[in-house]
């Protein structure tokens, strides 16, 4: 007989570890949601566990992991219960007389969720107070960059530089003081829900290494300053919106229909900007334009826009 307790409070890390063996640690956002999911029951303790499951992954890595886990926060509504759901969907199985933690261990496991959430409240006060800090760096910055006549990336794609400034790029430390400059860069404004300039994407002139296990990129994101929720915009009619992941495929867009066209950056912000889209135009047809990366392990680009239309009202096209 299976059980009917949706909490699952009391369950042994060994029975944790097993329910999470069904889930696919393939899918990044499961990956990172097993992290909350788990610190949000077992604290730092659950590291181990949850990295232990990650190191299948073909391409695991260990200072990835570390970072994700430090990043993950134990709320959000991702509890224990949701890894046991989604393990219970791939055909793992619980009875209703399954081994349980002692009361006194359950009492100290509380204890630790309690000061988990409460350093994780802390963080992220002050994350927010980071925010605010590089927010008003990214206007002062912005008011300072010029208008841009040239650059590779513009060349290499054939694109004029719609809502773009030129200038350079500056790498900051964690206490907001500039480590180096980049020169002629390309600077994209990302905004917030209340359409306030609130950070930059900036796109070198040409691809740098930031680490020794990291891919080359000319895509720069400011440290520090706020990025899911923010978006990038390209003015247009309104009756039609656009939603896509990237500048580029933005500007495309927007050539071709003279609409508008919200960029979310990644395809993990889809629905993020799909909900601020929806709530600044309730009545517009939104279309998310959506990265098919179907020759990757992966479809994140059709997952995840899928995932924003469901909740935001939005239509899917892609290529084929």
């Amino acid at each position: 007989m299976l059980t009917n307790d949706t909490t699952y409070t009391a369950l042994t890390e060994s029975k944790i570890a097993e329910a999470l063996s069904f889930i696919d640690y393939d899918d990044r956002d499961e990956w990172v949601s097993m992290a909350m999911c788990i610190k949000s029951e077992l604290g730092e303790a659950g590291f181990d566990i949850w990295n232990n499951w990650s190191s299948q992954h073909n391409d695991y890595k260990i200072g990835v992991a570390k970072s994700v886990w430090r990043t993950s926060k134990p709320f959000g509504g991702r509890t224990i219960g949701t890894l046991i759901f989604q393990a219970m969907q791939s055909g793992f199985k619980l009875s209703s007389d399954y081994q349980r933690i002692s009361k006194e261990e359950l009492k100290k496991r509380e204890q630790r969720q309690a000061e988990v959430i409460k350093k994780a409240e802390d963080e992220q006060a002050k994350l927010e107070q980071g925010y605010s800090v590089m927010a008003n760096i990214s206007r002062q910055w912005w008011d300072k960059c010029t208008e841009v006549h040239t650059h590779p990336y513009l060349s290499k794609k054939s694109l004029p530089p719609l809502n773009l400034r030129f200038g350079e790029w500056r790498f900051y430390l964690s206490n907001h003081t500039c480590k180096k400059t980049v020169a002629n860069t390309l600077l994209v404004p990302l905004y917030d829900e209340n359409k306030n300039l609130v950070s930059m994407q900036g796109i070198l002139p040409t691809k740098i290494q930031l680490t020794e296990d990291s891919t080359p990129t000319d895509k720069m994101y400011l440290r520090g300053a706020k990025k899911s929720g923010t978006y990038s915009l390209l003015n247009g009619e309104t009756d039609i919106i656009y939603l896509v992941e990237g500048w580029a495929t933005g500007a495309t867009v927007h050539i071709a229909t003279s609409k508008m066209v919200y960029i979310a950056m990644d395809s993990g912000n889809l629905s993020n900007v799909a909900r601020i889209a929806r709530k600044h135009f309730p009545l517009s047809r939104i279309i998310i334009a959506a990265d098919n990366d179907q020759f990757k392990k992966t479809n994140s680009g059709i997952k995840q826009a899928t995932k924003a239309s469901t909740f935001n009202d939005c239509d899917i096209m892609y290529p084929l």
